[in-house]
């Protein structure tokens, strides 16, 4: 994906990838399995240069023992230069045409989710756009409203203003 737009103006952020966001711990083994590093080095490489100091994490809560229900879901996110939030919105929302708006928190900018096929399975994606940051968060085991309701609770503790 490719998102190079004019330059719009707001504070300065840095993601990260925490151990803890909210009731989630962060899961090296769940990384390991999904290969999830190999995907940021993607979209950093995919971005034709805009996209910079890419982070990923895999989060859990609950176990994944036999009969419990886990909520997990993959983050994704870093620098994105010469960013528009409406703009990179307008992108996503042209490249899943069933995505729909939902609230950025906040920390403002522009947010949205779908459905989508991961590996073959459903899964819900909720992307955030600011003046200079992005961020995916990509979950089997939610839905979109869930899947959003999470990306408002945790992005606070993965987007930190610039220090």
């Amino acid at each position: 994906m490719k998102y190079v737009f004019p330059r719009s103006t707001g504070p300065a952020h840095d993601v990260v990838a925490v151990q803890t966001v909210g009731a989630y711990t962060q899961s090296a083994t769940l990384e390991k399995e999904m290969n999830v590093s190999s995907l940021a080095r993607e979209v950093g490489s995919s971005s034709s240069g805009s996209a910079s100091g890419v982070v990923s994490a895999v989060y859990q809560q609950g176990t994944v023992a036999p009969g419990s229900n886990p909520q997990i879901f993959m983050f994704v996110g870093g620098k994105l230069a010469s960013a528009d939030p409406s703009a990179s919105i307008a992108n996503f929302e042209q490249s899943y045409p069933n995505a729909h708006a939902v609230s950025a928190g906040s920390l403002g900018g522009q947010a949205a989710c779908t459905e989508s096929k991961v590996n073959g399975e459903e899964a819900a994606m909720c992307v955030w756009f600011d003046n200079d940051t992005f961020g995916a968060l990509v979950s089997s085991t939610m839905t979109t409203g869930k899947l959003a309701t999470t990306l408002d609770q945790v992005r606070p503790s993965l987007e930190l203003y610039a220090k």
